[in-house]
């Protein structure tokens, strides 16, 4: 559990193999929707952004997972 990481509730497996996580569903604004309504990111709302982003992955690889799909 971390304040920078979506929860994951399960983990099922398809008939074909496939890995299905099922996570908590967010609710906000997308950083695209951000970029279109305010223009570019200055110094600090990136390095906020980037320091979270760091922070959860720490946590995770802290916790012997490794994640291959960051989404903005």
């Amino acid at each position: 559990v971390h304040p920078n990481l979506v929860a994951i509730r399960d983990v099922l497996e398809e008939d074909d193999g496939a890995t299905l996580l099922v996570m908590d569903r967010l609710h906000g604004a997308s950083l695209k929707a951000h970029l279109a309504k305010n223009g570019k990111l200055d110094a600090a709302e990136t390095t906020g952004i980037a320091s979270g982003l760091f922070a959860g992955l720490e946590a995770l690889h802290r916790a012997g997972g490794v994640h291959r799909d960051l989404k903005p």
